[in-house]
């Protein structure tokens, strides 16, 4: 387990579920760091936005062992400081979560087979690393030799998935991400012990992420009730 970490995510403003979910960070003493930069998700920016500022990043939070990256309007909490660190990859190298949906490219989801769950995709809205693996990957990636800075992040990775590159290393077993895709129509997600929990893989993933546009309210309803 790592002995320290920090979350760090990126709004221009507060919205949505921002502030939902900065009362829960700071409720289970999760350090945390809010930039207020222009749109660096990879769901929404180019690859090189991200690198640029995912280097950064690591490079201004270098004394702690593991970073998280998050998304901020649509991502909750739930669980203690100690089951996020116990939930974390226990090597330094970059883990994106994992979706059912392959976005923006569907026709990759071929090439990309099945990984023993549902959660065979990249979603580039949450990921963790040590600094140090992080800097290493963005150097990585620039060197590589089908580098697009111009791409949308999440398809840029996909596409390296579906080649087995690597540089790809995804939560399939949602450990310590989960991704909402048609929320109304998860089979999967439910309420145990009073925290989120995947009844396919027998995890509580604690970070939850809606993937965007999907209704978050049955969810809050089933963690409210």
């Amino acid at each position: 387990m790592a002995s320290s970490f920090i979350l760090l995510t990126n709004a221009s403003a507060s919205s949505k579920l921002m502030p939902m979910y900065l009362s829960q960070l700071l409720a289970a003493e999760i350090p945390h760091r809010v930039y207020n930069e222009m749109m660096t998700s990879p769901n929404d920016g180019s690859m090189g936005r991200c690198i640029e500022a995912w280097r950064r990043w690591a490079q201004e939070n270098a004394s702690y062992d593991r970073l998280i990256i998050t998304d901020a309007w649509d991502v909750l909490c739930y669980g203690t400081k100690e089951q996020v660190a116990e939930a974390l990859p226990k090597y330094p190298i970059v883990v994106f979560a994992a979706e059912r949906n392959c976005y923006p490219e569907p026709e990759l989801a071929t090439r990309i087979g099945n990984w023993g769950t549902p959660w065979n995709f990249v979603n580039a809205g949450m990921l963790t690393a040590s600094p140090q693996g992080l800097i290493d990957w963005c150097a990585a990636v620039e060197a590589h030799p089908q580098y697009d800075p111009g791409m949308l992040g999440q398809q840029w990775l996909n596409r390296r998935w579906s080649e087995a590159s690597d540089l790809i290393h995804i939560d399939f077993r949602t450990r310590l991400f989960y991704c909402m895709f048609l929320e109304s129509q998860e089979p999967y997600m439910m309420k145990m012990e009073g925290r989120p929990f995947n009844s396919y893989t027998g995890n509580f993933p604690p970070l939850v992420h809606f993937n965007g546009s999907w209704p978050w309210q049955p969810f809050l309803e089933m963690m409210n009730a």
